[in-house]
């Protein structure tokens, strides 16, 4: 949808809506093959430069029922280093994504502190692994979210993804098999944040709601959020506000008023400012504006303290649903 301007006839009732990338320059089939070459050929890169050996970590091979169901990869599993760093967000762990990802854990953890790391790491690096039923590279979909919505919300993309990947993964019979096989502080902590992600999975999927409608949607249409988001929807109930066509978008007293534009193409015109038919057609389908009168159950929550000017009769709040589609907003109007 492209952005809805006000125009005379909104007046009657306004109401709502009206890391680090892998190079991008090879193929997904040229990095698979560069890593069959690596292990073939003692790891060394195109250069013959080899590529130091990570020997596995203790804690992510305690971890490994788990964290194969988790990572997408079954060839194998990210590496796990330590290293003197300093995450952000308390996360503990910096990753190194791509086709050879390597997580490094804080040093000096305590190895609960660990292995939280360790799980929240592979699930944020299953979101590069290769995956054959995806329509784009992960690496193209995150640029096109940098440069269509800019850093913050491509942050907050990648930073939703791993939270949302074990909401999906702990409500499935696997993950009861998986933390079955663990032992000690792998099996303890396994079951907290099952626990953890469970019941909070509202609180989860809030926080994914917040980021920009339309940045949820450029990834949610493809893998590696497709799968996962559908899985969620599935076992959790919960999914993305479907699209609401115009003519359920206006308040019982405008519903006359409504059928009599969506029937007047110069009307509609004057209503969206919109001159090809495609737009107009796609405004009818998804308006993201809602037309209400004060009071109404059409009204959001978060809609609910707009202050009607008593001049003119209508207020309005205005949403930010990404990518410059500065539209949603979200307004009411006192009966007159």
């Amino acid at each position: 949808m492209r952005r809805t301007h006000a125009t005379p006839l909104t007046l009657l009732a306004l109401a709502l809506f009206a890391g680090a990338l892998p190079a991008c320059g090879e193929s997904r089939q040229e990095m698979l093959e560069r890593e069959m070459e690596y292990q073939k050929a003692g790891r060394k890169d195109d250069k013959g430069v080899p590529i130091p050996e990570i020997p596995p970590d203790e804690m992510r091979e305690a971890l490994r029922p788990l964290l194969t169901q988790i990572y997408s990869n079954t060839e194998r599993l990210p590496d796990v280093t330590e290293g003197d760093i300093e995450p952000t967000d308390g996360r503990n762990y910096a990753l190194q994504p791509g086709v050879l990802a390597v997580v490094t854990v804080k040093k000096g953890l305590s190895k609960a502190d660990k292995a939280r790391a360790i799980i929240l790491g592979v699930a944020e690096a299953d979101a590069w692994t290769f995956r054959k039923n995806a329509r784009k590279e992960f690496a193209l979909l995150v640029e096109k979210l940098k440069y269509s919505f800019g850093d913050e919300t491509k942050q907050k993309v990648l930073d939703a993804y791993p939270h949302l990947k074990l909401l999906s993964f702990f409500g499935t019979p696997e993950a009861d098999k998986a933390i079955g096989e663990l032992s000690g502080d792998a099996k303890s902590v396994a079951e907290a944040m099952r626990k953890e992600y469970t019941d909070g999975k509202q609180d989860i999927w809030k926080k994914w709601m917040g980021v920009k409608m339309y940045a949820r949607r450029l990834v949610g249409q493809d893998e590696p959020f497709r799968s996962v988001l559908k899985k969620i929807a599935k076992d959790f109930g919960q999914e993305e506000v479907p699209p609401r066509p115009f003519k359920e978008s206006v308040d019982e007293p405008f519903k006359a008023w409504a059928e009599a534009i969506e029937k007047d193409e110069k009307l509609l015109t004057m209503l969206t400012n919109y001159k090809e038919l495609r737009d107009r057609v796609d405004f009818l389908g998804e308006a993201h504006t809602l037309w209400a009168i004060e009071g109404s159950p059409l009204v959001p929550e978060r809609a609910k303290g707009v202050v009607i000017d008593k001049k003119i009769g209508y207020g309005f709040f205005r949403e930010d649903l990404g990518g410059g589609y500065n539209d949603g907003r979200w307004t009411r109007s006192r009966a007159r």
